[in-house]
Formats: structure tokens, C-alpha cells, sequence
């Protein structure tokens, strides 16, 4: 799903898990959310277009940006487009409508956009793209509102001229106002789809802040030219197409270290980072622990309720035990439903606390997918400690492992070590 797009969270959240899903298998108060959007914008513009006269001169430039923008799209699709999050840098061309043009013009430009985006990109369920539309066109009209009324007008390059670090500044802020505006709206709706998304995954991820920065100091420069003549927009193409390859070489050198399901790392990136660790603790004396954990009856849960509930529980416990531990610990999943926690600088007891905090937090989840009874599950954990337990990683893996197959022999949902000692 393109960052530019209202749902620029997909690879975190419930969106990227509903495709395919019809828009009546989804729960109604979210169906009534959607459609509460939608009419809100259409009514938007229906007040815009009685209030706005068309200019040929704003004519031009809206087509020349708009152009652009369908440009880069084209080019997204040859280039290939990754699996999680991306940017296409619609926003480096729309923004500068918001700065430049009546509001009218970009609550419209979201619909040719979406379009290209349906034919070139990748083909979505409608009430998606419907959705998508409507909140990218509220959103970029409230950063027009915000300019607009900071810079008493629309930008020119007298405005510019006379007051350049303000102006900027206000540019910015508009963009913010923009991605906070498409944000709002995204949470709601994934909120009332999968309840239990956290704000977090949202507000928090790191790649998605800068994604969203690209995107907006980019709708700066372009909005800068813009204001100078609409025929030299064009030059910002090459180095615009550039970027965003670049940005997709970072993407793509970021999926091969990430699993597609749950945003941790793969089980070969997990190795190389717990190798490095060991590597260190070696010459340190540092104290390190491996957790294994493995969640209990987990083909009951995919068999009785379906792959998709299934993905929907591993995303969320790999969210739960990412939001208990330290940012500088290694949590990684194996594949299947196993998942592996390296706790760098812990002891003994504090690998007792963090495996306990873990499991009860995973057993304290409620998955609860449309048309469907609320479920829950229960992890097992091993652990292994390093220099005790093991010297080197396949040593502590082979012990981890060992623990967790005594957990689940005694009965599951509890912690062992792979030395008797807690």
C-alpha cells in the first residue's frame, strides 16, 4: 500500500490482512465510518465547486502536477513495487496544489490519482480505493485551510520573495497538518476494524515519520517552483524519480532483513544480529539470554478460525513483544509460530521478568475478527543463558529449545530455563 495513499500503515496493520475481504465481512460501526468519510468529503466539494472559478492559468498547473504525479506512479510500476511500505511522492506534487490552488483542486486530485494507482499499481477492493480518496482529499484541503489562512492567501513568488524563512515555515506546518489530518482518519478506521492495532504501530514507526518527512519537504521544493512558473515543474522529475529510487532501494534492502507478517526479523537476519551480539558479550563479559517462544495450539487457532485470523494473532503478539522489551533487544520470528527474543546485558532474573511480562501480556490478547467469537492464546518460553547455557549461538538455541519442550510438556503457557535455577 503506497504511503501516499490513506492507508499508509498497511504493512503494520489490519489493511494489508483485509485483502480480499468484501466490504460486508467487515464490522458495521466500520462500514458507517467509511461512509461518514466519504459523504463528508463529497459534501466538501460540492461546497468548494459552487464557491471557486476556474482560472486557466490554475488550470495548467494542476494538470502539470497532476501529470508528474502519474509519472512517478508509472515509474513505481516498472521499477516493481515493494511488498511493505513505500512511498509513490504523490504528496510532492499535490502539496503544492494545497499552496498554490483553490482547495477544490485538491480534493479533486486524489480521484485521477487513485485511478492510476488501481491500473498501474496494484488493483484494490473499491470501498478501499472510495475510502482513500475521500480521506486524502479532507486531509490535503485541511493543509490548503492552513496555508492558506497563515500566509493570508494562496504562495507566489512575491509572497515568497518578501517573506522566504516564514513562508517556508508555514509550508512545513501545512504538511504536517496534512499527514496528521490522514492519520487520524487511518487509526479510526483501522481501530474499529482489528481493535486490537495499537497507536503505537501507527504513531511511532520510524520509517513511516520518515517517509512522511521525504514527502513533505519535497511538496516543498515543488511547491517553490510552482510558484515561479508552472512550466519548469518538470525539471523537479529527474532527481523526484531519483529519490524515490532510492528510497525503494532502502525498502527492498529493508524487506530482505523483515518478515512479511509480523514487521520483526527474519530468522536469517535474527541469526546475524544475535551472532554480532555474542561476538561482543564474548569480549565484554556482558550477560546475555535467548528466549524461545513458541505459541501454544496455534494450528487449532488456523484451522478452526482460518489463516487470516491466524496472521492477524501473530501480528499482534509480535507487537506485544515488541512494546515489553528494550528497543535494543533482538526479537525475531522463526517462522511457523515460533518466535525468538535475544536480551542483550540481562541476567538471570531479568530474563525471568521479561519472559513472564511476555507471556502474560500474549495471553492477556484478544484477537476479535469480524463475524467471528474473540480469540485468545497462550505462549510456552524457553530460555537459555549465555556462557552457561551455551558459548556460541547454536549452543543456546539447542538449549532454548530444550527448555521449551519441557514448558509444554508440563502442561504450556509457563517459562523454563534450560537450567533448572528459576
Amino acid at each position: 500500500m503506497s504511503h501516499g495513499s490513506a492507508l499508509p500503515v498497511a504493512s503494520l496493520g489490519a489493511f494489508r490482512r483485509m485483502r480480499g475481504w468484501a466490504v460486508w465481512q467487515t464490522p458495521r460501526s466500520f462500514r458507517a465510518y467509511l461512509l461518514a468519510v466519504e459523504v463528508v468529503a463529497v459534501l466538501v466539494i460540492a461546497h468548494y465547486a459552487t464557491h471557486t472559478s476556474l482560472a486557466l492559468h490554475d488550470v495548467i498547473l494542476f494538470l502539470t502536477l497532476l501529470g508528474c504525479a502519474v509519472l512517478t506512479l508509472e515509474a513505481l510500476r516498472r521499477s516493481g513495487e515493494p511488498t511493505g511500505l513505500f512511498t509513490d511522492l504523490e504528496a510532492a506534487w499535490a502539496l503544492p496544489m494545497a499552496f498554490l490552488l483553490p482547495p477544490l483542486y485538491v480534493l479533486l486530485a486524489p480521484i485521477p490519482l487513485t485511478i492510476a494507482q488501481q491500473l498501474l499499481i496494484r488493483r484494490t477492493a473499491p470501498y478501499r480505493r472510495l475510502f482513500s480518496v475521500a480521506a486524502i482529499g479532507l486531509s490535503y484541503a485541511a493543509a490548503a485551510l492552513v496555508f492558506q489562512h497563515l500566509a493570508q492567501g494562496r504562495l507566489s513568488l512575491t509572497v515568497l520573495a518578501h517573506r522566504p524563512a516564514q513562508t517556508v515555515g508555514i509550508m512545513l506546518l501545512a504538511g504536517v497538518v496534512y499527514s496528521l489530518v490522514n492519520t487520524v482518519l487511518v487509526v479510526v478506521a483501522v481501530r474499529l476494524m482489528s481493535p486490537e492495532a495499537t497507536l503505537r504501530q501507527f504513531l511511532f514507526d520510524r520509517e513511516t515519520r520518515k517517509l512522511e518527512l521525504v514527502e513533505i519537504t519535497s511538496g516543498v521544493v515543488v511547491g517553490v517552483l510552482a510558484s515561479v512558473s508552472a512550466a519548469i515543474v518538470p525539471v523537479a522529475l529527474p532527481p523526484f524519480l531519483l529519490l524515490q529510487r532510492s528510497v525503494l532501494h532502502e525498502q527492498l534492502r529493508s524487506e530482505a532483513r523483515t518478515d512479511a507478517k509480523t514487521g520483526l526479523l527474519n530468522a536469517a537476519a535474527w541469526n546475524r544480529e544475535a551472532e554480532r551480539q555474542i561476538a561482543h558479550a564474548a569480549r565484554t563479559d556482558e550477560s546475555l539470554a535467548v528466549l524461545l517462544l513458541d505459541i501454544d495450539h496455534f494450528k487449532l487457532v488456523n484451522d478452526t478460525y482460518g489463516h487470516l485470523v491466524g496472521d492477524q494473532m501473530l501480528k499482534a503478539i509480535a507487537t506485544a513483544i515488541q512494546e515489553e522489551v528494550r528497543t535494543y533487544d533482538v526479537a525475531g520470528r522463526f517462522g511457523g509460530e515460533e518466535f525468538v527474543l535475544f536480551l542483550t546485558d540481562a541476567d538471570l532474573v531479568r530474563a525471568h521478568r521479561v519472559a513472564e511480562r511476555v507471556r502474560d501480556r500474549i495471553a492477556a490478547l484478544v484477537v476479535a475478527p469480524a463475524g467471528v467469537d474473540p480469540v485468545q492464546v497462550t505462549v510456552s518460553i524457553g530460555v537459555s543463558m549465555f556462557d552457561s547455557d551455551g558459548t556460541d549461538l547454536t549452543e543456546l538455541l539447542a538449549s532454548a529449545d530444550v527448555a521449551l519442550y519441557r514448558a509444554k510438556a508440563a502442561g504450556r503457557d509457563r517459562t523454563c530455563f534450560a537450567s533448572d535455577r528459576v
